[in-house]
């Protein structure tokens, strides 16, 4: 694992600990970082090591087990995740520049993403409206959606403006997967 700033070990500690409290685990159960993945690459890296682990992971990174191997399933998800987690240099709070660049997205990718799979999204709020709002009410299209085409369009249309996007300047009609500058598919 490279050498985290202590701003940075200090998000990594925290996102560890909000990651037991989800899976509901003991924080020191956690694995050795094995590389730092972006957003948009983590689910396929969870999925493959939780494969490597045995599980079969179904077509949206569910595992397909009995009841009974809930705690076991979720304490090796919670490995995986600790393994492959996110450089926390992404993990900052989003300042006015992330959310101008999630709203491009959720504009530019997301909504023409999902209206290219037959459905519509209604009540686009402007930017300006958007920004102001993200903290208190986020604007996520996919709410509009039935459950079903949430599960069919997961794996589609990225929800999350990729780390480029975000936090590079990218724009969302120039982004193509694994282009970040900071992580590399080999790590840092």
């Amino acid at each position: 694992m490279s050498e985290l700033n202590a701003a940075e070990t200090e998000l990594y500690e925290l996102g560890i600990q909000t990651m037991a409290e989800f899976f509901e685990v003991d924080p020191s159960e956690r694995g050795d970082v094995v590389r730092w993945v972006l957003l948009e690459d983590q689910n396929d890296a969870v999925d493959a090591c939780m494969t490597e682990l045995g599980y079969t992971v179904t077509e949206n990174s569910g595992v397909d087990a009995p009841p009974e191997q809930l705690d076991a399933v979720l304490r090796d998800q919670f490995v995986c995740f600790s393994q492959y987690p996110q450089h926390p240099a992404y993990l900052r709070e989003w300042g006015e520049e992330q959310l101008n660049a999630q709203y491009d997205w959720t504009v530019e990718a997301l909504i023409p993403c999902i209206e290219n799979a037959g459905y519509s999204i209604s009540n686009v709020p402007s930017r300006a409206t958007f920004v102001e709002e993200w903290r208190a009410t986020p604007f996520y299209p996919m709410s509009q959606l039935p459950d079903h085409a949430v599960e069919e369009l997961n794996g589609q249309c990225l929800q999350q403006a990729p780390t480029a996007v975000l936090w590079e300047g990218v724009s969302p009609a120039d982004w193509e997967p694994g282009m970040s500058e900071v992580i590399s598919n080999d790590g840092l």
